[in-house]
């Protein structure tokens, strides 16, 4: 095999490896769930995903950042009204990272 052929096999490769790294993830869907004790929220996704949790005051609310995720639908269509949030709002962080906001009640 010449040294080029070998290198462009290499290359594509590598363009492989990081296309598969790079690969997002999709939200395909949130389900709410209220128990008398508790409230879930659920996401739906199509791949394992990194994120974070923040909770903030004034007003009260919590965020979560999911790296490298898309959602695909509206949460703003939840139905909230018998849960402690008040309404979810999303948003894209870093043209890549998905965040979710709980503004609470």
């Amino acid at each position: 095999m010449s040294f080029f052929r070998w290198l462009s096999t290499a290359f594509c490769l590598g363009l492989l490896i990081f296309a598969q790294i790079a690969q997002s993830a999709t939200v395909n869907g949130v389900r709410i769930w209220r128990a008398p004790d508790h409230t879930r929220i659920v996401l739906d996704l199509d791949a394992p995903v990194k994120h974070s949790l923040t909770l903030a005051a004034n007003p009260d609310r919590i965020i979560l950042d999911v790296s490298n995720t898309r959602l695909q639908g509206d949460v703003s269509r939840l139905p909230l009204a018998d849960t402690p949030v008040k309404i979810i709002r999303s948003s894209v962080q870093n043209k890549t990272d998905l965040r979710l906001v709980l503004d609470l009640k």
